[in-house]
């Protein structure tokens, strides 16, 4: 990645769920084009950062083998320390796009994933990737990229010049680069009192620049915003310069995106539907919903699966139920008001998952016929994306592949993510998913509690968690932390949840 960038600080790295493959498999299967076989992939992670994301992807999946680069070397360095002290089978260099794209070591890849890098680096650096992914995808292969999106940041461009012009010519280049990040952004919210057009069009700029002047943003504000190279894109643009290389756009990756009724008013959906299947129904999308971000799937030669190929690909896929089923009402929150869900086709289907094991989409169909052979396999399908599109059903690795030698190394990637808060990681390495699990803060303060403690009853876990609020190690929202009537009452209804299901969940998922 460029190194100019006007705060002269590390881009941010976490885990980024949208690098799963599992759920790209899904996302384009389910609208009818064939992708990669996963049982034997190559996998990259364009730009690594701290090496969260790889480390965990990696430590996951026994049939995806890994490759990153990474420009900056405290990030690099940061990468190597993860993966070598978890032992995790990974390749990862030190090396820019360009020269990441020379390595003719590299094999033919089936999936590209690219977060968080896009739209902070140079043009040159976009042409190094898109000359990388000509060079290294293999025909059918599929990328994931995600940007700062138009129209939601194009208010944001005359803001940004500000800040860059201001730091450039009113304060000393030598300046530690926290510093610069305050002082633009108190310039910027005193010139906000003036009540300009461009900030009243981006109501919440005011408060994330208060954060960073601050200095309570932990960078996520400087990381945003504060690049040389930083722009948004019109997914028309994008859809031009993957086209440039052949690699036509299929989806949004966003599994939401595939529910279009819980964005936007019935009006708007049944107005945008004439135009499904092309760049300008995502496009009057975004409009209608003033979209920030975007995360999308572009494909090198893209192939439409035929009926039977459809069904086959689709009912080998394998899902597994993550949410709790207690207090879920079959509603669905959406602009227009709660759309209900109907219970006749919904409940069997949750109870053929509610077993919390991966389940074979065609098991399930079978499952669902036998119970009543009039639901329509259409509908089957329709209840399952919506499922998915609302984190109720995650995609899932092929339980098949799932070895004694998987969930060893998941095990010793989650001991050392565990055993180390410092290291502010919060998903954990799950063999049965393939991918990362994240938890909240809480979750994981209470799974730290009860794996390095024998025997830790929910009154003791109370207790601690009480301890942890009170000295300002753990922070809660929406919670008032100075009642303590309150306090103790949120934290009694958050233990037993997790003692009565996300512990047995996470023995589920095989994290613990």
């Amino acid at each position: 990645m460029s190194k100019e960038v006007a705060t002269e600080l590390p881009l941010a790295s976490s885990y980024c769920d949208q690098s799963n493959p599992f759920m790209a498999q899904y996302l384009l299967t389910s609208q009818g084009f064939d992708f990669p076989d996963l049982n034997n992939a190559n996998a990259c992670q364009l730009c690594i950062g701290n090496g969260t994301t790889i480390t965990i992807n990696a430590a996951a999946a026994s049939t995806i083998k890994w490759w990153g680069n990474e420009a900056d070397n405290c990030l690099f360095l940061a990468a190597k320390n993860i993966t070598t002290g978890t032992g995790v089978d990974v390749n990862i260099e030190l090396a820019n796009f360009d020269e990441f794209a020379k390595n003719n070591n590299l094999p033919q890849f089936d999936f590209v994933t690219i977060n968080g890098v896009w739209s902070w680096i140079s043009e040159k650096e976009r042409r190094d990737i898109l000359n990388f992914l000509s060079k290294h995808v293999k025909a059918g292969g599929v990328c994931q990229v995600s940007y700062l999106a138009a129209p939601g940041n194009t208010n944001m461009g005359p803001i940004v010049e500000v800040l860059h012009r201001f730091m450039a010519d009113n304060l000393p280049g030598n300046m530690p680069a926290d510093e610069k990040i305050a002082k633009a952004a108190e310039l910027v919210v005193e010139i906000g009192k003036a009540n300009p057009a461009v900030l009243i069009r981006v109501p919440k700029l005011l408060q994330d620049l208060a954060a960073a002047a601050a200095g309570k943003d932990d960078g996520e504000f400087a990381k945003n915003f504060l690049s040389k190279h930083w722009r948004c894109f019109h997914l028309r643009e994008m859809a031009a310069m993957f086209d440039s290389i052949d690699f036509g756009f299929l989806s949004s990756n966003l599994p939401k995106d595939q529910l279009v009724y819980t964005q936007l008013t019935d009006e708007e959906a049944e107005y945008i539907e004439q135009y499904r299947g092309t760049t300008l129904y995502e496009t009057c999308r975004d409009f209608l919903l003033n979209r920030e971000y975007r995360s999308d799937l572009f494909c090198n030669g893209a192939r439409q699966l035929t009926a039977n190929q459809y069904v086959q690909k689709y009912n080998s896929l394998t899902l597994m139920l993550t949410a709790d089923l207690t207090d879920f009402d079959y509603k669905i929150k959406c602009p227009g008001g709660d759309k209900d869900l109907d219970r006749g086709l919904y409940e069997p289907l949750l109870v053929a998952f509610n077993d919390y094991v991966p389940h074979a989409i065609g098991e399930v169909r079978n499952a669902l016929k036998q119970f009543n052979a009039e639901i329509a396999d259409n509908d089957i399908d329709m209840a399952i994306n919506t499922l998915v599109s609302i984190g109720m059903l995650v995609p899932c690795a092929d339980p098949s592949n799932i070895t004694e030698k998987l969930v060893e190394q998941c095990n010793i990637v989650n001991a050392a993510i565990l055993s180390d808060a410092g290291m502010n990681i919060r998903t954990l390495a799950s063999p049965v998913l393939g991918f990362g699990y994240s938890l909240t803060d809480i979750e994981y303060r209470m799974l730290q509690l009860v794996t390095q403690n024998d025997d830790m009853q929910p009154l003791s876990i109370i207790e601690k968690l009480l301890e942890s609020v009170i000295v300002g190690d753990l922070k809660l929202k929406d919670v008032d932390t100075t009642s303590e009537d309150e306090l103790i009452e949120f934290l009694k209804k958050t233990v037993t949840k997790f003692t009565t299901f996300t512990m047995p969940l996470l023995y589920k998922l095989g994290i613990i």
